[in-house]
């Protein structure tokens, strides 16, 4: 009988030690999976703060070429009306000088007639 307690003893504390080595060795591997994914977490704030940066420098940047291609395209619009209005005036000033001189001209052919 003794011997077989002393089977039972030493089995129990071989799967003591086990679990004892067992243990320590998971967490060991989970430490090491913590320290991993710290180290990628960071990196990946990392990243994300540096993209949201560019990000937003390119949006800015973008802002502002929209907007001086805007006011460019708003003077442009009134160089182009002050010449559409010019251009309407000196054809209306043909158009009413037209009328005039063919009104002299039938006039005058009237008179000769």
């Amino acid at each position: 009988m003794d011997s077989s307690r002393k089977h039972w003893e030493d089995a129990q504390l071989g799967i003591n030690q086990l679990v004892k080595c067992s243990t320590a060795e998971i967490e060991s591997i989970i430490a090491d999976k913590c320290s991993g994914n710290q180290v990628a977490f960071e990196k990946c704030v990392s990243v994300s703060s540096s993209t949201d940066a560019e990000f937003n420098s390119r949006a800015c940047d973008l802002l502002t070429t929209v907007n001086e291609s805007l006011q460019l395209d708003q003077e442009a619009k009134k160089e182009i009306e002050s010449l559409s209005h010019l251009c309407l005036d000196q054809l209306k000033s043909v158009q009413y000088n037209h009328g005039e001189g063919i009104s002299g001209i039938r006039n005058n052919a009237d008179q000769c007639l």
